[in-house]
């Protein structure tokens, strides 16, 4: 506890405080406001003074006693009477003034006797200067201007770490805030064996440094593409490349005369085509005398027409009165009407009527007796 001064922290509203030690003249107490000497106060009593203006709030008040050293407050002369209250004024200088030797000793630095090491008593050290060896003690300009406080402030350089971490660091919201890995693990994929959980927007940007693709889901190379595909803008299909025949779209092993031959050109010859891969629909003009165009049905060469230039053919109607049905066209024996009568009712002058073998009882009248009537 000091024996000399006295510590109190303004409110903003307070003006009055204590004296709480003893002074030999009120002359001999000061006054330090936020460690600025002050003379705006007076005396309230012998024990109390008052400030002009209320110290603010959280504001250091420091009132203490200035013993003076030089001179004596008794001067003693030969021959004079000792009186009590000289003696213990003398006394009290001498007393209070080395009171307040130890009290500012123990509020600069000294050894403290219980650590054995330097302290300043909770004490600011001023006018200090910026420290040059790395032991020098730091000033709050060396410190403010050289180092980040702990809110608020902004790097202006580059912070190296070594190999040393940042820790407690929250995650990010803004573009340059510092990531932390619980954010780059939640919302980025791992540089080996992680997954995509949504789509990746590139914009238009690249990807780069792919491997060349082998399962399906895999993605393609421009180098798989361009080597394993047909450029419909540019290619040329030519007879070193081959027709993939399990699929509808051209790959690289192209499309040979062969693979051609077998699908939907026309086979111009005079003999039977051989073999029996021939794809449905594949059509034969047989180039002799008869010219006949026959279609492959998937087993077989079957005729359609022949004899060159075609001339128009008369309309044949089919009878049948097993099989037939008069509601038929007739056009095709497999859907033959049912009753001569019918067949003549639906023919045209020129028409033939061609009837099957069977028992046929209907009358027809005179003007049907000029139709042509055929069996079969």
């Amino acid at each position: 506890m000091p024996y000399s001064y006295n510590i109190y922290a303004g409110n903003g509203s307070t003006t009055q405080y204590a004296v709480a030690f003893p002074y030999v003249r009120k002359e001999h107490i000061v006054a330090y406001v936020n460690y600025t000497l002050t003379s705006a106060f007076t005396w309230v009593n012998d024990s109390t003074i008052q400030f002009t203006t209320a110290p603010g709030a959280g504001v250091r008040v420091e009132i203490r006693r200035l013993t003076p050293l030089p001179g004596n407050l008794v001067d003693y002369a030969d021959g004079s009477t000792l009186v009590a209250a000289d003696l213990d004024t003398s006394n009290l200088q001498h007393l209070y003034k080395e009171q307040e030797i130890d009290d500012d000793i123990k509020q600069s630095v000294y050894v403290d006797p219980t650590t054995g090491f330097p302290t300043a008593s909770n004490q600011r050290i001023t006018n200090v200067a910026d420290p040059v060896a790395a032991q020098d003690a730091a000033t709050k300009n060396y410190v403010d201007t050289t180092t980040v406080a702990s809110a608020g402030d902004t790097m202006t350089g580059v912070l190296a770490m070594g190999t040393n971490k940042i820790t407690g660091v929250g995650d990010p919201t803004a573009n340059q805030d510092a990531a932390t890995k619980a954010y780059v693990d939640s919302t980025t994929v791992a540089s080996a064996g992680d997954s995509m959980t949504g789509p990746l927007a590139m914009g238009a940007n690249k990807v780069t440094g792919l491997g060349e693709p082998t399962a399906n889901q895999d993605a393609a190379t421009k180098n798989y593409v361009d080597s394993t595909t047909w450029d419909n803008t540019g290619d040329t299909i030519d007879s070193t490349e081959t027709w993939v025949s399990s699929n509808a779209y051209i790959g690289t092993t192209g499309a040979t005369t062969t693979e051609m031959d077998v699908r939907h050109d026309t086979l111009v010859q005079t003999s039977t085509p051989s073999g029996s891969g021939w794809r449905l629909g594949k059509t034969w003009l047989q180039n002799d005398v008869n010219n006949t165009l026959s279609i492959w049905d998937g087993s077989i060469w079957k005729g359609i027409a022949s004899g060159g230039t075609f001339t128009t053919q008369p309309t044949v109607i089919y009878v049948d009165s097993v099989n037939g049905n008069d509601a038929s066209d007739g056009h095709r024996i497999i859907n033959p009407k049912k009753t001569i009568k019918a067949a003549v009712i639906a023919a045209n002058a020129g028409d033939i009527i061609k009837v099957a073998p069977g028992v046929y009882q209907e009358v027809l009248n005179r003007h049907y007796r000029n139709q042509p009537l055929y069996c079969w």
